[in-house]
């Protein structure tokens, strides 16, 4: 990726995997004393560099007040902004706003940062939408291969009245402007004000060349390539407390077991969240801990059959709670040998109110706000990626983080974990019919925008069972009433290049079998159903949600068409066989490897009877 300072002290373009994202430079703009003024900026100068991070500052001003901009750009893309204001007398700003302004169509997806996927999908075409940054100030703009992602620790400095429109994003026909509403109501600057803020370019690093080889699988039975077991937990006898005292030695021979089988075991740990039963937390645990708490200690946790689960949130902004957990985690995956690699639980910042570190903040008006505590999340969490890849390159990393995609953290993960938040959904329904349009599914698990690779979790079985009462066997693999929703999910994923980790239920063996079969490596190119019309084209129906994806590897397509309607559908596809590089002149033979059946392409036309949210794996011959 790019970020170009062209005389200024905000990016005047960021290029990220190729992509243009500004269509024109990021800027700042106010109402100082009843005039309207924009910023006007010396060049940044670049004041320190190293292979891991370059300092910069930049002198500015917005009419008659100063702005001084200081930051930092890390290796992974990460960019940090302090801006002051200041002036030499009381000064009145009536309005004050940064604008981001990129391009339509490197703003086709938003991912607002919410839990329950509010306002995930697709971006409007025209019109304007809001969020309010103080619940979790974050959002991503972007497409299916790049984007740009802004967050903050809070809005500390901001003078707002309307909260609601902290975040205005108009979409017009030439481009998108998220716009950040620091002043929206009159000001009197009577001392330095700072604002801070980060921006990252997305993908933050290529995605890994050997990921669709990975299969997250937690049963056992004959083992694919890459076999990945990603929730091995209670190896310790408290929740996330890697104490070399409290090993349970028959789960680690457990775990050994598992290895000398082939498979490699991800041991079970969390990035914010601690057990209130340790004797380090009776001294340090007010410091340490999120407040409010999110979670009460229950009688029940002193149960020696639930204890192991007693956890209770921690504050990531406390330097001393990192320095004695990545001491106590460093010294297990020494001593251990944990070199599988480790599933970080509850891996997002918390938003959190502890005094101890200035979480707690108040506004102009006296109204109480949390932090979110991003830039200590990060911290940790790249300490942890240092220190397991330092000792075990192929160790893998998966942090838990069903619906707040947060890249300064999640960079240093391989897998994220993803899905459970639609769990509600998903149970009301029975099914991912209603609850993952294609447009959501773009914007959030698939893996080149981000370059860490989403696994979505299902949740079928899990929501009968908790909001039914229902046993989870009611979705398990064999079931035939849970064939169709789950045949849609794994749909879902294949038509996407996605990821599943099939904890609760969908044992996707003839799936996996297939793409073995075909060849699933490094050397598989995938044409999604968005881009890849040069290859093919639905003829009918003329619906959006039918759609055919295609995999091309030397000498040899699969096509993955999707049914994502409720009604069987007759699909006539072109395959454009030159423009593939296969011979045949427009006749073809392809064999369904999932549901059995072959199909004709004859003057590169053919049709394929599709069941309602169903979909085929179509390979053509070697």
């Amino acid at each position: 990726r790019e970020y170009a300072f062209d005389g200024g002290a905000l990016p005047t373009q960021i290029t990220s995997s190729g992509v243009e994202l500004l269509g024109a430079p990021i800027g700042m703009s106010g109402v100082v004393e009843g005039q309207r003024v924009e910023l006007q900026s010396d060049a940044a100068r670049w004041e320190q560099a190293s292979g891991a991070a370059a300092a910069f500052a930049a002198d500015a001003a917005l009419g008659p007040v100063t702005v001084r901009t200081s930051g930092r750009i890390e290796y992974d893309g990460f960019v940090w902004f302090d801006i002051t204001l200041d002036a030499a007398e009381p000064t009145d700003i009536s309005e004050l706003v940064v604008d981001l302004p990129l391009h339509k169509d490197a703003a086709s997806l938003r991912n607002m940062g919410r839990y329950r996927l509010e306002g995930t999908g697709a971006s409007p075409e025209t019109g304007t939408y809001f969020k309010n940054l103080d619940e979790r100030p974050i959002f991503w703009l972007g497409n299916e291969e790049a984007g740009l992602q802004w967050f903050a620790e809070s809005l500390r400095g901001w003078h707002v009245a309307d909260y609601e429109r902290t975040l205005e994003v108009t979409a017009e026909e030439d481009g998108v402007v998220a716009r950040l509403n620091i002043i929206d109501t009159s000001t009197v600057l009577r001392e330095p004000v700072t604002i801070s803020f980060g921006l990252q370019a997305t993908p933050v690093r290529p995605v890994p060349d050997e990921w669709r080889q990975w299969r997250l699988r937690p049963w056992s039975g004959p083992r694919p390539a890459y076999t990945i077991r990603p929730w091995f937990t209670q190896w310790t006898d408290l929740f996330n407390y890697p104490n070399l005292e409290h090993v349970v030695q028959e789960r680690i021979e457990e775990r050994q077991k598992f290895e000398a089988e082939g498979s490699q075991v991800l041991s079970y740990v969390s990035l914010s969240c601690a057990t209130p039963l340790s004797p380090e937390f009776k001294y340090y645990g007010e410091r340490w801990r999120q407040t409010p708490q999110s979670r009460v200690l229950a009688d029940s946790a002193l149960d020696p059959q639930t204890r192991i689960w007693a956890h209770t949130t921690v504050c990531a902004d406390s330097e001393s709670y990192r320095d004695f957990y990545l001491w106590m985690l460093s010294r297990a995956v020494n001593e251990l040998e944990l070199k599988g690699g480790l599933y970080f639980d509850q891996a997002v910042p918390q938003m959190c109110g502890n005094d101890a570190y200035g979480c707690r903040w108040v506004d102009a008006e006296g109204g109480e706000h949390k932090s979110f505590t991003i830039l200590g999340t990060r911290e940790l969490a790249k300490r942890i990626y240092v220190m397991m890849k330092g000792y075990s390159p192929d160790a893998l990393i998966a942090h838990h983080m069903s619906g707040e995609v947060t890249m300064p953290v999640h960079g240093f993960s391989d897998i994220m974990i993803d899905g459970e938040n639609l769990t509600g959904k998903v149970g009301v329904a029975g099914n991912y019919y209603g609850a993952l349009p294609l447009d959501t599914f773009r914007a959030e698990y698939m893996p080149r925008q981000w370059g860490a690779v989403p696994a979505i979790l299902p949740q079928h079985a899990r929501s009968a069972s908790i909001l039914k009462g229902r046993e989870d066997e009611l979705y398990w693999y064999s079931s035939p009433e849970a064939k169709k929703p789950i045949d849609h999910l794994m749909g879902l994923v294949l038509v996407h290049d996605a990821m599943i980790w099939p904890a609760w239920e969908v044992r996707p063996n003839v799936v996996w079998e297939a793409q073995d079969a075909f060849g699933w490596d490094e050397n598989v190119e995938f044409l999604p159903y968005w881009n890849n019309a040069e290859y093919v084209e639905v003829i009918a129906p003329a619906d959006e949600n039918v759609v055919v994806s295609a995999f091309r590897r030397p000498g040899r397509i699969m096509l993955v068409p999707m049914n994502n309607t409720d009604a069987d559908v007759e699909l006539r596809v072109r395959v454009e066989t030159t423009a593939l590089g296969l011979e045949g002149g427009g006749q073809m033979r392809l064999t369904d490897m999932y549901l059995g059946g072959e199909f004709t392409v004859e003057e590169g036309v053919v049709t394929i009877p599709m069941p309602a949210r169903g979909f085929r794996m179509l390979v053509s011959p070697e």
